[in-house]
């Protein structure tokens, strides 16, 4: 499965969550931890992310235990995965 991110209409080549504009993304899995969030794991195809919004590699909404339970590395990295809601799936 995949997605194509979608412009905010400013003319930029990135959107406000640091995603391509018209750039496929692949959708790897998606995952609802205990806490009961729900979670889409993403590959950039190109290999790197710049992904900002929840729950990216910066995101103080992980924790260890989240990380693991979702499946995440132990620490971010900029290895082309991440995660985002899936509120900001679906926008």
């Amino acid at each position: 499965m995949f997605f194509n991110s979608k412009s905010d209409y400013d003319g930029s080549d990135i959107n406000n969550c640091g995603l391509t504009v018209s750039h496929a993304y692949v959708v790897l899995a998606a995952v609802e931890l205990s806490t009961g969030e729900r979670l889409v794991k993403v590959r950039n195809p190109v290999g790197r992310e710049k992904y900002t919004c929840a729950y990216s590699d910066d995101s103080p909404l992980w924790t260890r235990s989240k990380r693991v339970e979702a499946g995440a590395t132990a620490e971010a990295e900029n290895e082309g995965i991440f995660f985002m809601s899936v509120e900001d799936y679906l926008e």
